[in-house]
């Protein structure tokens, strides 16, 4: 039943040529901003807090809209669509370069390495950048 119905939702996802969502009730980026692009659909969605320092850019990788405005999006949608795709394109690229397992990984190997060599003092995304923050080298 889970598995099925989220093969169903990622396949209906990937289907579409844009999606809308929101950061939830806490007014974040949530799993569901890094879903949709990665699956090559147009990310549409609300700007919540820190989405701007994950690299996500209004009328670059993503459109930043409110639902009273969906209308003018889809709008867009419907009369730019080579524009649209080549966002989705970016939005993709920009998630599977940044956010996906294999950079999480040697993210989280930057981190573990800092700690290591006890220089680590915190991380964090900045305009689409991960920055490390170190104490001075031992």
């Amino acid at each position: 039943g889970l598995i099925l119905s989220q093969y169903l939702f990622k396949r209906e996802i990937a289907r579409a040529r844009a999606a809308f969502t929101c950061g939830s009730i806490l007014k974040q980026p949530i799993r569901k901003f890094f879903e949709i692009p990665a699956l090559g659909t147009l990310l549409v969605c609300e700007p919540c807090r820190g989405l701007s320092d994950y690299g996500f850019v209004d009328g670059d990788n993503c459109i930043f809209t409110t639902p009273e405005q969906i209308k003018g999006v889809d709008d867009f949608l419907r009369l730019s669509k080579d524009k649209a795709a080549k966002m989705a394109m970016k939005g993709q690229n920009h998630v599977l370069t940044l956010h996906s397992l294999q950079a999480r990984a040697s993210q989280l190997n930057q981190v573990v390495d800092a700690h290591l060599k006890g220089t680590f003092a915190g991380a964090r995304w900045v305009q689409g950048k991960f920055v490390l923050s170190r104490f001075n080298e031992k």
